[in-house]
């Protein structure tokens, strides 16, 4: 059985809905999904996170000149997880 996550990620990575927008969000996304097998899941994650996309994954590029960086990014995926916060500096 396979399961559906839908992430809402922000151009901003500083920007987070305040509680009564994000709580309009999930009450339509209810209204459009009526049948979420398992249920409803949100998580607010503060700061900035690594998401993976597992099967979906299609590859990272610079936000700036559109170069591969697959390298730069598998680098930084190791050393964010022995470090609580990371800062990038991009190649």
């Amino acid at each position: 059985m396979s399961i559906t996550l839908l992430h809402l990620i922000p151009k901003d990575p500083r920007f987070s809905p305040a509680p009564a927008a994000s709580e309009a969000a999930q009450a339509r996304l209810q209204q459009l999904v009526l049948e979420a097998l398992g249920g409803y899941d949100v998580w607010d994650i503060p700061g900035t996170a690594f998401i993976d996309p597992g099967e979906n994954w299609c590859g990272v590029r610079c936000p700036m000149c559109s170069s591969i960086i697959e390298d730069w990014w598998g680098h930084a995926m190791d050393t964010a997880v022995f470090q609580p916060a990371i800062s990038a500096h991009l190649p």
